[in-house]
């Protein structure tokens, strides 16, 4: 299977990964799931769905190992994240 991956995280490994300075997300107790998405920019992503009315519990964020990231809740109470690898990243 080619470009998929699986990641396991301790939870609160998961907590810091979607924390943001305005907005920690305490998951104690909440989902236990993490569904993530590759995209062609990130950023455009996240400006569409910013637009829609999703409330992003972490912004845009380059991840050390190699990810632009994005987080938000679904009204289900899922945590999504929307990514692209860095060096995909579009110029601009």
């Amino acid at each position: 299977m080619e470009n998929q991956y699986l990641l396991l995280l301790e939870v609160s490994a998961a907590a810091d990964l979607i924390r943001s300075e305005a907005n920690a997300l305490s998951i104690e107790g909440g989902p236990r799931v993490l569904l993530a998405v590759g995209v062609e920019d990130v950023d455009a992503a996240y400006e569409a769905l910013v637009a829609k009315g999703v409330t992003f519990l972490r912004p845009p964020t380059n991840q050390p190992w190699g990810l632009r990231t994005a987080h938000f809740a679904d009204p289900e109470g899922n945590l999504w994240e929307i990514n692209q690898s860095i060096e995909a990243k579009p110029a601009g």
